[in-house]
């Protein structure tokens, strides 16, 4: 192909992704401030603050479902907190995170172009059809933080299969760590970090000296992000006599002798997860039976395509798109077998979201591997026909899915604001806050309402004591009186969504 095609060529990739990314992005906010806020929230909140006092709550991560352990730090909060802290508000938190979904999605759609166009228009039209990424996107919730570091995570590996380096390498264990003080889950990562540690130590961009020099030069440098990683952590866990890991060890020794159960079901989960969006239209065996028979179409035709390449660059093509499939396919294997030794339900789609933007790399590899060499002619027109396709999708069924598997409630700050402004706006209340409302993780915490009038987001004032009651309640049942702190209170209104405003008598 002569020069002047190939930046035909890529012009038009060009356009054609920066018209489905933008499709995307605004889709990505179509669900800003309607999603739950509630005590997760607001935890995440007072955590950055926690952290700009250098207290150990700031210092550790969110306290995972079910235990009383925290992830490894404080990379949440600080995501969660930054916008707010900058005066922006807090439904800005979740454009912020929506925009952070879309800048790493097109990161990723650029590395795995600069591989093979018809790989990322493919991967592309896979991935913003899984329910998990719009479910994401709408969700106002600090994990789902782990959609954008897997994102990372996969845009680096494919970087680094075209020119593997050290730096690269380092930028992904710091991903992996960042994914780590989120939730322990991204331990689903490690086997992924390993494979571009093998992809690199074989390619021959180590470190000049051979042998054992070479690697204890790459064993500091990755040592040294992981110490990184965890310093907020060990200083938390010498304030607090390693009351954390304590914690951590004793959940996974009560995991170690939970009911297998549990733990097979979970994996079995994780696996139809992997088959997004194939699972939403098949049963849960037919749709990882289809999964693994893509996987294995593409693993035999990138070989014997590699095999029969002449062209020294075809060769590495198919090489890479080897890696990337050898590397998926550990990682969601690796992810299974973590659920399965736990022992545990998988209680969310966050518990399998870093790896989501794996999922659509079988599918991916195996277009990219039944398409004409990348740089024919006819190479060229499919992948504008596959951008074609996925603009076409994002305008005509992705709103539907959008809106499909969006968690949307009445409970979600600007009604929250709505109610207490009209209830009490310039007067002083006292609250009492129902299950959701307060955080029952961290009880020094201020729950919901106490939150946004503390912080000045209502123009009602918390003062404790007051004439004043406001009864926040997510089952939207009050009496007509009740007894606090020694007083009665007469219900005088209730709004939408659960709010209450009762008047001493």
């Amino acid at each position: 192909m002569s020069s002047q095609s190939a930046v035909r060529r890529h012009l038009v990739i060009g356009v054609l992704a920066v018209l489905a990314l933008a499709l995307f992005g605004r889709l990505t906010l179509r669900h800003v401030g309607e999603s739950y806020f509630l005590a997760d929230q607001v935890d995440q909140l007072q955590k950055f603050e926690a952290l700009l006092r250098f207290d150990p709550e700031g210092l550790w991560g969110p306290v995972m479902s079910g235990t009383t352990a925290h992830a490894l730090g404080p990379f949440g909060a600080f995501v969660f907190g930054l916008p707010v802290a900058l005066g922006f508000g807090i439904d800005a938190v979740h454009v912020f995170t929506s925009l952070l979904l879309v800048a790493a999605t097109a990161i990723v759609f650029w590395q795995l172009a600069r591989l093979d166009a018809g790989l990322a228009w493919a991967w592309l039209i896979v991935f913003t059809s899984m329910r998990m990424i719009w479910w994401s996107a709408a969700m106002f919730w600090v994990n789902t933080l782990l959609l954008p570091l897997g994102l990372a995570l996969l845009a680096l590996f494919a970087a680094s299969l075209g020119r593997p380096s050290m730096a690269k390498l380092a930028v992904m264990t710091l991903v992996v760590m960042c994914a780590l003080q989120q939730h322990l889950i991204a331990v689903v990562g490690l086997p992924v970090l390993a494979i571009a540690a093998v992809r690199f130590w074989r390619s021959g961009s180590r470190p000049a000296d051979h042998g054992r020099h070479a690697f204890r030069r790459t064993a500091l440098t990755l040592g040294a992000v992981v110490g990184i990683g965890l310093l907020p952590y060990a200083i938390a866990e010498g304030r607090t006599q390693f009351r954390n890991t304590r914690a951590m060890f004793s959940h996974v020794d009560a995991a170690a002798h939970s009911s297998s159960a549990a733990g097979r079901q979970a994996a079995l989960d994780s696996l139809v997860l992997a088959t997004d969006p194939a699972a939403v239209f098949a049963a849960p065996r037919t749709a990882i039976l289809a999964g693994a028979a893509i996987t294995l179409a593409g693993l035999i035709l990138v070989s014997f395509r590699r095999r029969l390449a002449t062209d020294p660059a075809a060769q590495d093509q198919y090489a890479a798109l080897r890696w990337l499939l050898v590397a998926t396919v550990v990682g969601i294997a690796g992810q299974a077998v973590f659920y399965l030794l736990m022992a545990r339900p998988l209680n969310g789609l966050h518990y399998a979201m870093l790896l989501a933007p794996w999922y659509p790399i079988p599918a991916a590899v195996l277009v990219a591997a039944l398409l004409p060499g990348r740089d024919s002619v006819a190479a060229t027109m499919v992948s504008g026909a596959l951008g074609f396709v996925a603009i076409g999708l994002l305008v005509a069924r992705a709103p539907t899915l959008a809106d499909r598997f969006a968690e949307r409630t009445p409970w979600n700050y600007r009604a929250i604001v709505t109610a207490l402004d009209s209830l009490c706006a310039s007067e002083s209340v006292d609250t009492i806050e129902g299950p959701g409302l307060v955080d029952e993780l961290t009880p020094s915490y201020d729950s919901v309402l106490r939150y946004v009038m503390k912080r000045g987001y209502s123009r009602c004032r918390y003062v404790p004591g007051s004439a004043v009651l406001i009864v926040a309640n997510r089952s939207g049942t009050f009496d007509d009186s009740i007894e606090f702190n020694g007083r009665t209170f007469a219900r005088e209104r209730v709004l939408d969504p659960g709010i209450a405003r009762y008047g001493g008598r």
